[in-house]
């Protein structure tokens, strides 16, 4: 039997990927600096965290 999940650990587990994926993004971006690869690879990874961190956008407008 599986233990029923309250909402707000879901929302907890949803939050902690998020900053993990934030963290790994940011991270592989600063390997990229530190390697001194073209800025634009490195703001691929930047621009990729900012889109993380932004509202999603309603579909029907």
């Amino acid at each position: 039997m599986r233990p029923s999940i309250s909402p707000a650990s879901e929302s907890g587990d949803w939050e902690r990927n998020l900053a993990l994926r934030e963290f790994s993004l940011g991270h592989e971006a600063l390997k990229r600096f530190v390697a001194r690869e073209p800025l634009r690879r490195v703001h691929e990874c930047v621009f990729a965290i900012l889109a993380l961190e932004s509202e999603p956008i309603d579909p029907r407008l």
